[in-house]
């Protein structure tokens, strides 16, 4: 008869050993990532979105991403492309155009992330590029929350509650009450 315990512990070890092999070759992949010097638009690096579609971006605009940020500094010039397995092709070309916009934004402090996120004012380029179905928001939103790229991530959310807002404040039904119920009572915890 098997005993329960030991292939537990035989499961975990094993599965230790596999997630330290594989994050030995995503270190060992990531350590070619693909970057190359453009003459009149300075440096770039490649983009691969889940569905396989590259996109060659500028590292400033890259760089509005926390976790692309940190992955360029730590890596270096390679020849690879970084796979963004998390973010398909259209979300990424929506999160890469507002970075371009953005590019010359500050980068935010973690030291004002409460008041940033109370605070955070969506301007008209803002609500008009985040004037998408449901859907692509809420895909922008997760986006945003997987490359670290809090500004986004805010707007995003933001939009998100006003939207949900203007529908709880529109014609009443018990459902729609339920719900105001529902999160008032969380808002309150």
């Amino acid at each position: 008869m098997c005993n329960p315990r030991k292939f537990v512990g035989n499961f975990v070890s094993d599965h230790v050993q596999l997630t330290f092999y594989l994050y030995r070759v995503e270190i060992a992949s990531f350590s070619k990532i693909k970057m190359t010097s453009e003459s009149s638009e300075g440096k770039k690096v490649t983009l691969k979105s889940c569905d396989d579609v590259e996109f060659k971006v500028e590292i400033p605009v890259a760089s509005r991403s926390i976790l692309l940020k940190n992955m360029i500094e730590d890596v270096g010039e390679t020849d690879q492309s970084i796979p963004l397995p998390n973010v398909n092709e259209k979300v990424l070309k929506k999160v890469l155009e507002w970075c371009q916009h953005h590019v010359n934004d500050p980068q935010p402090t973690n030291d004002d992330d409460d008041s940033r996120r109370r605070n955070t004012e969506i301007d008209d380029w803002d609500q008009r590029f985040l004037n998408v179905e449901q859907d692509m928001l809420f895909e922008i939103i997760l986006a945003a929350n997987y490359l670290d790229i809090k500004p986004l991530l805010d707007i995003g959310c933001k939009t998100r509650k006003s939207r949900f807002e203007r529908r709880m404040n529109g014609p009443k039904t018990d459902k729609y009450n339920e719900l105001k119920l529902f999160f008032n009572y969380l808002a309150a915890l």
